[in-house]
């Protein structure tokens, strides 16, 4: 009776201790395999491209702007003004201009082995040159008897003033600095997902 009574006291520990190593071999066997399938998601290039091709175009940069415009016209013959022809306007409205990456031209490599994704795409542009038309305010306005001054001459001059503030800022280092927000966006958008090592390369203009 007392054999029997030692026999069960050794066998409980026993069956608990085969049953937490059955438990904690499972639990194992899940983490690495769950692991495992969330690095081939990570790991796959295609996914990291759709997950970038969604953002569609990175804006990464805005510069506002405010833009008086002066303008004077005339009808000339033989480099001699022609009386009665001078038009002029003077205005002022708003506008802004966004950059970034156009993520839709994407090159990915990744290395499985040092978990490293290179990345290469293409500078910065413009995205986009929009005038606030409310914000259009017109100062003065003048129409010569033989040279009408018409809503087209307005809308005329600042279209063309649009490409002139463009290269303006272009040379200032708008793009530029574009391309440095997006490095910074990019990079936290790939070390979330899961990435440690980030190389990213612009193609050549």
């Amino acid at each position: 009776s007392n054999k029997h009574k030692v026999y069960r006291k050794h066998t409980i520990p026993i069956r608990m201790l085969i049953i937490l190593l059955i438990i904690t071999s499972i639990s194992i066997i899940a983490f690495f395999s769950f692991k495992s399938i969330i690095d081939k998601k990570i790991m796959n290039s295609s996914i990291v491209a759709q997950k970038l091709i969604k953002l569609n175009e990175l804006v990464t940069t805005k510069y506002s702007y405010t833009k008086l415009l002066e303008v004077r016209n005339d009808r000339q013959f033989n480099g001699v003004s022609i009386p009665f022809t001078q038009k002029y306007f003077m205005l002022q409205y708003d506008g802004y201009i966004k950059a970034g990456i156009d993520l839709s031209i994407l090159d990915i490599k990744i290395n499985n082995n040092t978990n490293t994704i290179t990345l290469k795409m293409d500078h910065s542009k413009i995205l986009d040159d929009v005038i606030n038309q409310e914000s259009i305010h017109i100062y003065d306005e003048k129409s010569g008897l033989f040279n009408r001054l018409v809503l087209s001459d307005m809308v005329d001059e600042i279209t063309a003033q649009k490409s002139i503030v463009e290269n303006e800022v272009v040379k200032k280092g708008f793009l530029k600095e574009s391309d440095l927000n997006a490095n910074v966006l990019i990079e936290a958008i790939l070390k979330d997902m899961g990435f440690r090592n980030i190389n990213i390369v612009y193609n050549q203009i």
